[in-house]
């Protein structure tokens, strides 16, 4: 994780922590930003200049519960 955020330290968009990749090469990055968007999931495959986001999950938890398959 050290080496990634070494990596990304000035490409993230600002208040984001990388913390995963996608097969494709996009990071999995959390908002630690001050505002409704705190704690959200979200896929980037930009660059410094583009905020393209995917939204993945409102949480971490909630992404990992969505990882879990529902028997029943």
């Amino acid at each position: 994780m050290e080496d990634v955020y070494e990596n990304l330290n000035n490409i993230l968009p600002s208040g984001y922590l990388a913390i995963g990749r996608t097969k494709g090469g996009g990071e999995i990055i959390i908002s630690l930003n001050n505002d409704n968007s705190y704690g959200n999931i979200s896929m980037w495959f930009g660059d410094e200049s583009s905020l393209d986001l995917s939204d993945l999950s409102p949480s971490f938890s909630q992404l990992i519960n969505d990882q879990v398959e529902q028997i029943g």
